[in-house]
C-alpha cells in the first residue's frame, strides 16, 4: 500500500496536472483576461508572448478572430465529413461527459470544443487528487482509467491536427499554448497507459514543460498501440471520376478528415497574396474555389497546387514531429500523418491533370 508521503505526492501531481488543463482549456475556450495574468505570469512558456503589459481587449479581438472566425476547434469538426460542428461525434462527447458527472460552466459552447474537453480531463485529475489524499487506491485507479478512455475515445483522435492548426495561425501565444497543450496531453496519457507503474508511483512527475517533454521518449507496446488505432472515414477517389470538379477537390481539401488537416482562410489568403491571385471573401471552401478558378484563368493553377502541396506536406511533417516526441501516441497520430501522404500524392497527380472542370 502506498505510504502517506507518496499518495501526498501524488495527489499534488494529479491537482497540478489538474489545474494546468483548467488554464488550458480557459484560454482555449475565452482567451487570456486579467484574472488569468497570475497564473500566465507563473508559466514562461505562456508570459513571454503576452509582453510585460498585455492589452486584454487586443487579445480578446485576436481570440475571436482565431476561435471564433479562422479556426474551429470541435471535435466534430476534424472527425465528422459533413463539415459541420455537432452530429453524433458531439453528441458522444456528451454522453461520455455526463455519465463521468462532469458538465461545463458554460453550456452554451459545444461539448466537443477542446477546450470543454480539457475541462473535463481538469475535473478528472482534481478527483484523482481527491482520491489519493483520501487513499482511496480503487477510485484513484477507477478514475485513471475513466481518464484514459475518454483521452482515447475523444480528444486524442484530434488534438494533433487541431493543435497544427492553432500553430498554422502565426499567432505566437497560441503557438505556446498549442504546445503546452500537447506537452500535457502527452505525458498524460502516457502516464495512464504505463503499464510498469507501482503503486507507489502512480500518479508520475508533474506536468512536464514542452523541454522536459522533449527531452523523455514516451513508450507503448505494440499490442496496445495496434489494439487502439482508429480509422478516418474513407476518401472519395477523386480522380477515378472524370466528372470531378474544382469544387470537388476544394471541399475535399477543406474536410479535415478527407485531406488530414484543417486549412483556414488565412492559409487560402497566404496562398493567394504568395501567387498575387484574387480569392474573394465567402466560406473557405468558396474562397479556395474562387482561387483555383483564378489559377486556371490566369495560369497560375500549377504554383497553387504546389503551394497546397507544400503546405499539406508541411503538416504531414509536423506530425511526424509530433510522434517523434512521442511515441505513446502513435495510434492517434498515424492516421492523420498517413491522410496527409496521401493528399500529398493526390495533389500530384492533380497537378499533371488538365481540364478539371469547374
Amino acid at each position: 500500500m502506498p505510504t502517506s508521503d507518496s499518495n501526498e505526492t501524488a495527489a499534488q501531481s494529479a491537482l497540478a496536472r489538474s489545474r494546468l488543463y483548467w488554464l488550458l482549456g480557459r484560454l482555449l475556450l475565452t482567451g487570456p483576461s486579467a484574472d488569468l495574468w497570475p497564473l500566465l505570469d507563473a508559466i514562461e512558456d505562456l508570459r513571454l508572448p503576452l509582453g510585460a503589459d498585455p492589452e486584454w481587449p487586443e487579445w480578446a479581438a485576436q481570440h475571436q478572430q482565431i476561435f471564433g472566425f479562422s479556426l474551429f476547434p470541435f471535435g466534430s469538426f476534424f472527425l465528422d465529413t459533413s463539415g459541420m460542428v455537432g452530429g453524433q461525434v458531439a453528441e458522444r462527447v456528451v454522453e461520455e461527459t455526463t455519465r463521468l458527472g462532469y458538465r461545463p460552466q458554460d453550456q452554451s459552447v459545444g461539448w466537443d470544443h477542446i477546450g470543454v474537453e480539457l475541462d473535463c480531463l481538469s475535473f478528472l485529475c482534481a478527483a484523482e487528487g481527491d482520491a489519493w489524499q483520501d487513499n482511496l487506491p480503487q477510485q484513484t485507479q477507477h478514475i485513471r482509467m475513466e481518464a484514459g478512455r475518454f483521452l482515447q475515445d475523444h480528444l486524442l483522435c484530434w488534438l494533433v491536427p487541431c493543435l497544427w492548426a492553432i500553430r498554422a495561425e502565426g499567432n505566437g501565444f497560441y503557438q505556446a499554448v498549442a504546445e503546452t497543450t500537447f506537452a500535457l496531453v502527452a505525458g498524460h496519457y502516457s502516464n495512464l497507459t504505463n503499464s510498469d507503474l507501482t503503486n507507489s508511483n502512480l500518479a508520475g512527475s508533474p506536468p512536464p514543460t514542452r523541454q522536459d517533454f522533449q527531452a523523455k521518449k514516451f513508450n507503448q507496446s505494440k499490442q496496445t498501440e495496434e489494439s487502439h488505432l482508429f480509422t478516418l472515414p474513407e476518401p472519395p477517389s477523386l480522380l477515378d471520376d472524370e466528372t470531378t470538379s474544382l469544387r470537388d477537390i476544394a471541399t475535399f481539401l477543406m474536410t479535415p478528415p478527407y485531406s488530414g488537416l484543417f486549412i483556414s482562410r488565412t492559409t487560402v489568403t497566404a496562398w493567394a497574396r504568395a501567387l498575387q491571385l484574387p480569392r474573394g471573401f465567402s466560406t473557405r471552401t468558396d474562397m479556395l474555389v474562387n482561387l483555383m478558378q483564378a489559377g486556371v484563368q490566369y495560369d497560375g493553377f500549377s504554383p497553387l497546387i504546389t503551394q497546397i502541396e507544400t503546405t499539406v506536406q508541411e503538416a504531414h511533417d509536423g506530425y511526424g514531429a509530433y510522434l517523434e516526441e512521442a511515441p505513446a501516441l502513435r495510434h492517434a497520430i498515424t492516421p492523420w500523418k498517413e491522410r496527409t501522404a496521401e493528399t500529398v500524392q493526390l495533389l500530384r497527380r492533380i497537378g499533371e491533370r488538365a481540364n478539371i472542370p469547374d
